[in-house]
Formats: C-alpha cells, structure tokens, sequence
C-alpha cells in the first residue's frame, strides 16, 4: 500500500472508535416544562396560539435575514431559526436593559 492510502485507512479506523466513544452511556434527561414569566420582550406561548410564523436565518457573514421584525403587542409568534451557515450561531431574544 502506498503511504496516501494507508493513511486514509488508519483515519477511517481512527475515526470508527471516536464514533462509539458514547457508549451504552445516558443521554441527559429532557428538560421540564417551560416557566410561563413575563417578560419587558414578552412570556412563552403554546405554539397551538401562534398567529404567524418567522423563519430567521443566521449566516457566516454575522448577518440575520430578516434583518427587522416587527410584531404587535399581544401577538403571539412562533421563531424558526435556521443557521445557513457553517459557524455555530445563537439567537437571544431581550431588550438592551436584560442582555
């Protein structure tokens, strides 16, 4: 075997112990029910009430798309996030005051 190949194969076995390394082991239990609080940006809903639904999608370039939302006070959304991208992003949802 010449040297690209055999280093291509010991990855491949390398990378097949990795993928077991979980084991029989747990998963961490699901979270409980979510704490209706009210908030200065608003409180969780049931997503059975929401009116409309906003799809964001979050880029490598540090961008959002929409990048302005406008929402009526009392309407209940429902917020899907997608990252188009291939950076872990995050969206926080508050006011400059709680952030």
């Amino acid at each position: 075997m010449n040297r690209k190949t055999l280093l291509v194969l010991a990855t491949a076995v390398a990378m097949t112990g990795l993928a077991h390394a979980h084991g029989e082991k747990a998963h961490a239990p699901k979270a409980g029910p979510i704490t209706k609080e009210q908030t200065a940006w608003g409180i969780a809903a049931e997503a059975k009430d929401a009116s409309r639904t906003l799809e964001v999608v979050m880029s490598d370039d540090m961008r959002f798309t929409p990048g302005k939302v406008s929402v009526k006070q009392g309407e209940t959304i429902r917020i899907v996030v997608k990252n188009a991208g291939k950076i872990m992003h995050e969206l926080v949802i508050g006011d400059p005051v709680s952030l």
